[in-house]
């Protein structure tokens, strides 16, 4: 090694570096080899990662469900076709929080479980009132019993007269 040199890469991201020491250690103080606050660092950083991929995801979803239903260049709205992705954006909406929630509590972070327990609460509030609402309305009527006419309803043909029979 040369001097000043303590042996890391500097093309790897010193993250990806600290993870790897952690893991790659023997086991032997339990925890893979880790001591509770490289635990906790861990932790933290796959808190962030999990975070980061669960807002992406969420936007992805939640985007491909509002352009999947959406009317274009003159076509009819079709939101059923959209639902599969907004239900999808809705149990992964409330599920990220818990999953964080739980991270929080295991590693003791009273301030960020506040904050978890807070996003799973006005995410499944929302997911209720713009999700599992309307969709559920929208199914009560696509099934509604179809109008039809009665056995005295008149229905003009071309080339008659403008008056239907008996009245």
């Amino acid at each position: 090694m040369s001097p000043g040199n303590d042996g890391r890469d500097r093309n790897v991201p010193l993250v990806a570096q600290e993870c790897w020491t952690i893991l790659s250690r023997a086991s032997t103080r339990g925890n893979f080899g880790m001591d509770r606050q490289q635990a906790r660092s861990l932790a933290g950083i796959g808190l962030a990662m999990l975070t980061a991929g669960w807002l992406y995801a969420m936007y992805r979803l939640a985007l491909a469900g509002l352009i999947t239903g959406a009317p274009f260049f003159g076509e009819p709205s079709r939101p059923e076709l959209g639902e599969p992705y907004l239900i999808a954006a809705a149990v992964l909406g409330i599920g990220g929080p818990f999953i964080g929630l739980f991270v929080c509590l295991n590693q003791r972070w009273k301030a960020a479980a506040a904050l978890c327990a807070i996003a799973a609460a006005v995410l499944t509030v929302v997911a209720l009132v713009f999700v599992v609402i309307p969709i559920g309305q929208r199914n009560s009527t696509r099934h509604a019993p179809i109008w039809t006419p009665s056995s005295y309803y008149c229905v003009e043909h071309s080339g008659g007269d403008n008056e239907c029979p008996g009245g």
